[in-house]
């Protein structure tokens, strides 16, 4: 049975994926004497087998350079076996379709599968050539998984045909029989209807006996496009077909979730229930507690030094986890069966099965309620839609009974797990198959709570004076990581093995597609704080070049949230036809603070995006000579919907534009006068003083409908109000002025504006031309409150003027204000609420002045 690999933490998955096939191994009889020896033979196509004509098929290729004409799967269902013909038909279309098609690889596995060639041949137009060569088959022994610690003893036959051209067609039919003990009777089966690329046709046949009650059941993402099966009865047994003809491609695309099948299939399986499954499972998995010998007297002291049951639980978890290293010699019957668990802890050796078989024992005779489970290390909650099969697990782990009554799922292949036993009531496993009571279900695991954000990155730059040291400046960089939960576990058991050196470039490698000339200036050091399962990396670097020659500035330098733009994933293809998988759960947190050698413009801001699929937050700080980011990232679903790619896409590409920060330079001169802004200023403000004089001296006769009651004359009640307002104007309006004025008059301050992360050439400019405007406004509004307190005719028209004018300028300083900012600035949003609660203000003293009676009976001058 295969090991599967499972993404992301369980190194267990990773190291020890079975196929249920696998799990279920005999303990039921031995093999028949029928059963396949190793080797192969040649024999004519089996008279059961229907035959298919080849189509002529389409004259185009595909990229490999090969048209599949026919894909021809036919099985026959014994009474203690299983025979599965294949038939494949391929066009070479061009050259590199010859290196393609000109190698044969059959895998089979001799303990209980026996090859038999039926004929190879090359067509090439009326000219038939046979290429079934006995002798040139070669059989080798590749174990593709000896590097996980896996040795299964599978065989592959190898023939290559010579004399291949572009044009001919290939066509190969071979037979597999087996006998597999494993399935206690019971056939389960596995049959594509598609490919990743076209195929003219596509032909599966089943044949059972009657009584063997198969039934099947359409899996995979084109499920929807394959029309219902032909049954018809044969004597004593039934036929099952699938004919399709000019199939399209079911391409595997990038980053789709590990439960996603894009090719359709249908899954054959004799079992009625998940009951059965458990039932046969447990035949192997008997759990027996030793009576006596080394693993028992180890048991009894383990039991006796412990606390409490919760210590005793976690002890043995961690012995069979960290101290029985994960090795699988799956040859014959061995690779088949659990070994006992006596010889697996004298061993100190075994697969994920031999694993949780000892770890049962041990809690069984510790006093503890323990039972085997399957899960499958892929496909997760998509086991819901799993007709009841033994194939529809790859992995085996160990579901225990706290003493509270929580279930405990421990996976035995983890190594070096930290926490305590609180934390096995997770499991990043999302279905699991108890073989015990609870086998009549699959069992709804629950994923580790991620509060704590892990990774949680903070990176110090103590930024290098780009003046001092030119671009060969070295800038210190000190970088902290911190795991928790699964990621703490997974790099744990990573690094357990790794020498200084290797330590430090693993840690070197997050950096270096940003820092190229970065070197490491220290050894990486280590704190782990199991019991917690806690991890802290610290490593020290160099980065000579830091800085480089801008576009906007004389000097750039980059700050990049590698670490969040790695899980903020992004579909490669705007037509995608799969989900896109994430990484989840996930919180990461990633901090960068630049000690700068400089004092730093620029206002704090912070941004966010807030969606179905994920939560980001962006915080920017720049304050004096320190300068702070901060991101904060959680992933919320596993996956996100075809029709949903296109919404998450643009918020992914919005907030992907917020992760490199750049910071800019400009070298400051000695302070002084800013002559130039000031001689501009200087002239500006007698042009404004004049041209306020002048509208203050305009005073229209307004148009009268009534006499003014001259009773309510006088600046009394809502009036003395809004008069306060008027007359104190000029002081706010001089306020902000000032506040405009001061960075644009010094040199030094001038220069400064240069410096930050969001420096643009226009930005001195735009604050001079808000002065000038500022100027303007104040001087007006000093006119404004001389028309008040000279009870002027021309008040109203003037106090409507300057509101215009006032909110005018408050909306354009907004819009700069904005345009300066990056999308989304929080900063930008928040100055938005006075402005609008500005111009409400506005519009009740507007009405109020042109519809007050007393206004009316008091400005008549």
């Amino acid at each position: 049975m295969r090991k599967g690999r499972r993404q992301g933490s369980v190194r267990a998955a990773r190291r020890c994926a079975l196929l249920l096939a696998t799990l279920f191994v005999a303990v039921l009889a031995a093999p028949d004497a029928d059963a396949a020896a190793p080797g192969f033979s040649v024999a004519a196509e089996p008279a059961w087998v229907t035959p298919v004509p080849t189509p002529e098929g389409h004259a185009d290729g595909q990229s490999e350079g090969v048209r599949t004409l026919l894909f021809d799967h036919q099985v026959l269902v014994g009474r203690r076996g299983a025979t599965r013909f294949k038939r494949f038909v391929r066009r070479i279309t061009n050259e590199s379709g010859l290196q393609s098609v000109s190698q044969i690889d059959l895998e089979f596995d001799p303990s209980y599968q026996a090859l038999t060639f039926h004929h190879v041949v090359v067509r090439r137009g009326d000219q038939v050539f046979d290429r079934l060569d006995r002798g040139a088959v070669r059989l080798v022994q590749r174990e593709k998984n000896l590097d996980a610690q896996l040795y299964d003893g599978r065989l592959t036959a190898v023939l290559f045909l010579p004399d291949l051209r572009i044009g001919d067609v290939v066509e190969c039919s071979f037979s597999i029989a087996e006998s597999d003990p494993t399935a206690g009777g019971r056939h389960s089966d596995a049959l594509g209807l598609g490919w990743t690329s076209p195929v003219d046709r596509v032909f599966v046949r089943v044949v059972a006996p009657r009584e063997r009650a198969l039934s099947f059941v359409l899996e995979g993402n084109g499920r929807d496009e394959v029309a219902a099966a032909r049954v018809r009865a044969i004597g004593d047994n039934e036929e099952t077909v699938w004919d399709r003809a000019d199939v399209p491609a079911y391409p595997a695309e990038p980053d789709a979730p590990p439960w996603f099948d894009p090719i359709p299939w249908v899954a054959v399986t004799e079992f009625a229930s998940w009951r059965e499954v458990s039932d046969l499972g447990q035949r192997l998995f008997d759990g027996r507690a030793p009576k006596a010998g080394p693993l028992k007297a180890w048991i009894d002291k383990t039991r006796e030094e412990a606390a409490s049951d919760e210590d005793f639980i976690l002890k043995a978890a961690r012995f069979v986890q960290d101290e029985v290293r994960y090795v699988a010699v799956e040859v014959g019957m061995a690779r088949r069966r659990p070994n006992d668990p006596a010889a697996v802890f004298q061993q100190r050796y075994g697969d994920c099965k031999d694993k949780t078989a000892l770890l049962v024992a041990i809690l069984r005779a510790g006093h503890v309620n323990a039972h085997p489970a399957l899960v499958n290390s892929s496909h997760g909650q998509a086991l819901d839609q799993f007709a009841p099969t033994v194939d529809a697990f790859d992995h085996a782990i160990v579901r225990a009974v706290s003493p509270s009554g929580d279930a405990l799922w421990i996976d035995p292949t983890v190594t070096l797990q930290g926490g305590g036993v609180d934390r096995l009531r997770y499991s990043p496993f999302a279905r699991a198959l108890e073989l015990g009571p609870g086998g009549d279900h699959l069992e709804h695991l629950k994923n580790e709570p991620v509060d704590d954000a892990s990774p949680q990155v903070h990176d110090v730059f103590r930024v290098a004076s780009p003046v001092d040291g030119g671009d060969k400046a070295e800038t210190a960089l000190d970088s902290e990581r911190v795991y928790h939960g699964y990621l703490a576990d997974f790099m744990r058991a990573t690094i357990r093995g790794l020498t200084k050196e290797q330590l430090r470039t693993m840690a070197r490698q997050y950096y270096t597609d940003d820092y190229p000339t970065l070197r490491d200036t220290g050894d990486v050091e280590v704190k782990d704080d199991r019991a917690r399962n806690e991890l802290h990396l610290v490593s020290h670097f160099g980065i000579p070049g830091f800085w480089a020659a801008g576009t906007t500035a004389p000097y750039e330098a980059l700050i990049s949230a590698h670490m969040v733009r790695m899980f903020l994933a992004r579909p490669s293809a705007p037509d995608r036809k799969s989900p896109l998988g994430l990484t989840w759960p996930l919180h990461v947190r990633y901090e960068a603070e630049a000690i700068l050698p400089f004092v730093m413009g620029g206002e704090p801001s912070s941004q966010h995006e807030d969606n179905d699929a994920f939560r980001l937050w962006v915080a920017d700080n720049p304050s004096q000579r320190r300068w702070t980011l901060a991101y904060d990232l959680v992933v919320r679903q596993r996956e996100v919907a075809v029709d949903a790619l296109k919404e998450y896409t643009e918020a992914v590409d919005r907030m992907r534009g917020l992760l490199p920060h750049t910071l800019t330079y400009r070298p400051v001169p000695p302070d002084g006068p800013n002559w130039p802004v000031i001689a501009l200023l200087a002239t500006v403000v007698p042009l404004a003083a004049w041209a306020a004089r002048r509208l203050y001296l305009y005073n229209p006769e307004p148009p009268r409908r009534e006499e003014p009651d001259l009773r309510l004359s006088g600046i009394r009640g809502w009036l003395l109000l809004l008069a306060v307002n008027v007359v104190t104007l000029p002081l706010r309006t001089s306020h902000d002025v000032y506040n405009l004025v001061t960075p644009v008059v010094s040199r030094a301050r001038w220069a400064a504006l240069g410096a930050g992360t969001r420096y643009s050439p226009y930005l001195g400019s735009l604050i001079v031309g808000e002065a000038i405007v500022g100027i303007a406004i104040t001087a007006y509004t000093i006119a404004l409150a001389a028309t008040l307190l000279k009870r002027r005719r021309s008040f109203a028209m003037h106090f409507t003027n300057a509101v215009i004018a006032l909110v005018g300028f408050r909306i354009a300083d907004l819009a700069l204000a904005s345009m300066m900012s990056p999308p989304g600035d929080k900063a930008a949003g928040d100055a938005a609420a006075p402005v609008a609660a500005g111009m409400l203000s506005a519009m009740i003293w507007t009405f109020y002045v042109h519809g007050s009676r007393r206004v009316k009976a008091t400005f008549l001058a």
